[in-house]
């Protein structure tokens, strides 16, 4: 069984750093071979091929839809109403057939046949607002984007397709973002989260992609942060999007870090615990503002106002217990002092933004948030010399960077003093990034 193989431009740059790396005497000719056949690097010139041929495909059986539709829609007052609906089902229908044969009966032409089942989704899609204009359905315009992105999502799930997924996706991000800003569609954006876990967590483990892993990652947490500022659905966002956003990113590095325990599943870790950690530290940086915490702490709503919004409180019980039992079930991984340490910073987060504000003032909130903020800076550069990772140290410093310079704004201070804050958080930049280099530098030695 093989491995998943690295990008493309990894192994372009492997291919050619091969020929130099025999020709000066490092790898023999047998070593190149064998380095070459684990990465499948003559495989390169066939992959871009189809490649090409790929989006040629999608390029032109695109226009070739957008053509049939037009030559449609040029005579569409004059054609019945029964010719429109065959005219519609049979053009979605002719797309997925053929496809569906070339692709996967044949086999034949699978970037072709794949292109035209991806075509004939677009085509749902476009269906689905001609037979609402057909029948004069008046309703919410964005819950016809709710029945494309199922309808996608199944035929994702049908014929194993990533870019019907991440159609399905994009469908479901404007459902929920227009239904969001519609006086009418508002409330039932609280059910939008359990609802697109049940939909898309699944094709995430079933398409093994991270188009999908990432594209659902940033749909769900998106588009919850955005019903959060809602001003329909709340009188004041600061507290609802504080405390919901750590929350969940709080259940999105949970799931990362369980992800660990089943290899099968690590591919998603890694951007489950990145997303995860940066809507929890979004949260606490905007809960160290001192307005924004007053903000907080002024937040209030009535019971039987809140019980107006059901989708929310359930979405919200739903997340903490999940992250709990995430919690409980990774808790053999917490013996890594890092896994531990992040984990503490993800629940020390939604403590911050999400408890503090119910229990304390203003000041603790912000107290609070800066402890987290300041653990996090330290908790990143020690995972980075730990782990020797470029990435993570310019996280580190970044975040320490941004901090400080919030607090210079945030705060009545002189020009000079301003001036000089700038200038050393800039020269530190440059010699934390210079020591860092050093540090690197000297563990290659050591472990040469």
């Amino acid at each position: 069984m093989h491995s998943q193989l690295p990008s493309g431009w990894f192994r372009k740059r492997l291919k050619t750093e091969l020929g130099i790396l025999e020709k000066e005497g490092l790898l023999s000719a047998e070593q190149a071979a064998a380095i070459s056949r684990r990465y499948r690097l003559d495989a390169l010139a066939s992959e871009s091929t189809r490649m090409l041929l790929a989006t040629i495909y999608f390029i032109g059986a695109a226009l070739v839809g957008i053509g049939i539709i037009s030559f449609v829609a040029a005579h569409w007052t004059q054609i019945s109403r029964e010719i429109k609906l065959v005219l519609i089902i049979g053009a979605m229908l002719a797309a997925h057939i053929s496809g569906f044969i070339l692709w996967k009966v044949k086999g034949n032409y699978p970037k072709l046949g794949h292109t035209l089942v991806l075509l004939g989704t677009l085509i749902f899609g476009a269906n689905i607002g001609l037979v609402a204009q057909i029948f004069h359905v008046r309703a919410n315009p964005y819950d016809g984007f709710a029945a494309w992105a199922l309808g996608a999502a199944a035929i994702a799930w049908a014929v194993k397709s990533t870019p019907n997924a991440v159609t399905a996706l994009i469908a479901a991000a404007i459902f929920a973002l227009g239904s969001t800003a519609a006086a009418d569609g508002s409330r039932q954006v609280g059910w939008f989260l359990p609802a697109a876990a049940v939909v898309f967590v699944p094709l995430v483990y079933y398409l093994r992609s991270q188009w999908v892993v990432w594209g659902t990652l940033l749909v769900m947490s998106v588009c919850w942060a955005v019903s959060l500022t809602e001003y329909e659905l709340f009188r004041d966002p600061a507290y609802p999007f504080a405390a919901g956003t750590s929350l969940l990113g709080m259940i999105f590095f949970c799931w990362g870090l369980a992800g660990w325990k089943v290899p099968s599943s690590r591919f998603l870790c890694v951007p489950c615990q990145i997303v995860g950690l940066f809507w929890g530290i979004l949260a606490v940086f905007l809960a160290s503002f001192l307005d924004y915490s007053t903000e907080m702490i002024g937040w209030a709503i009535g019971r039987n106002e809140l019980l107006r919004y059901p989708g929310y409180l359930i979405t919200a019980g739903g997340l903490a217990a999940a992250a709990v039992g995430l919690a409980i079930w990774a808790g053999p991984l917490l013996k890594n002092t890092i896994q531990a340490a992040l984990l503490g910073i993800s629940v020390g987060c939604f403590v911050a933004a999400g408890i503090l504000p119910q229990v304390s003032t203003a000041d603790i909130v912000v107290l609070g948030a800066h402890l987290i903020l300041l653990l996090a800076i330290g908790v990143l550069f020690y995972a980075s010399l730990k782990l020797e990772d470029r990435r993570i140290f310019w996280a580190s410093v970044l975040l320490a960077a941004v901090v400080v310079l919030a607090r210079t704004l945030e705060y009545e201070i002189g020009l000079l003093v301003k001036s000089a804050i700038f200038t050393t958080c800039g020269i530190g930049l440059i010699l934390a990034g210079i020591l860092f280099e050093r540090y690197l530098r000297i563990r290659r030695r050591t472990h040469d």
